[in-house]
């Protein structure tokens, strides 16, 4: 339950404007050098360190 919050925050940040990463993933999905569960592990841990700026989520 507590990854499903983290997920539905992270596609929020991915579909907002204040994403800065949506070229970078979208040049990973382009080659398809990963898998989906890559890719989505990536989106999260950027959305933990950018969005979140790292901080404790409790």
């Amino acid at each position: 339950m507590f990854y499903k919050m983290i997920e539905n925050k992270c596609t929020q940040w991915y579909e907002s404007d204040q994403c800065t990463v949506k070229n970078l993933i979208e040049y990973i999905k382009k080659t398809g050098q990963m898998r989906d569960a890559q890719i989505e592990a990536i989106k999260v841990y950027l959305f933990l360190k950018i969005a979140c700026e790292s901080k404790p989520l409790m």
